[in-house]
């Protein structure tokens, strides 16, 4: 159930990417750059992640709007098998434990990326996460 949600949450975050990219590379941004590829510029601004050649000419709200959606799925990207795989294991030995474990993680992944990627929140997002996972599922499964 757990891996489930995760799931869910991680392809939740890249609908939210791929919604901000069509707000901030959209249409009529996407124009300017008709002239210098000699063709229809990429609706999207694809394969651009927030750091080349279109991003450069983005108002500075809009690249760090973008570079926030774009990070949160990263980073979920990033831990996937850390945050499944770890819990689920802990669960075979420990079941109560691994439930509250991963409860806690899903939690604080609600908390990193519901809350907008904010500083605050992600810092303690992340904390909940770390602390949880890092330290007692490695210990539970060593």
């Amino acid at each position: 159930l757990f891996i489930s949600l995760y799931c869910l949450m991680y392809l939740w975050a890249g609908l939210m990417v791929s919604k901000m990219r069509g707000r901030v590379f959209n249409k009529e941004f996407m124009e300017q750059f008709r002239s210098e590829l000699n063709c229809d510029p990429p609706l999207g601004g694809a394969p651009d992640s927030g750091n080349g050649h279109f991003a450069d000419r983005l108002s500075y709200k809009n690249w760090h709007d973008f570079n926030r959606a774009f990070r949160i799925h990263a980073n979920m990207m990033e831990g996937i098998v850390v945050y499944t795989f770890l819990p689920a294991v802990a669960t075979i030995w420990l079941p109560m434990a691994g439930v509250v474990m991963t409860t806690i993680i899903l939690l604080s992944k609600v908390v990193l990326s519901c809350m907008g990627g904010k500083m605050q929140t992600r810092k303690n997002g992340y904390l909940m996460a770390f602390f949880f996972v890092i330290l007692i599922c490695s210990f539970y499964t060593c």
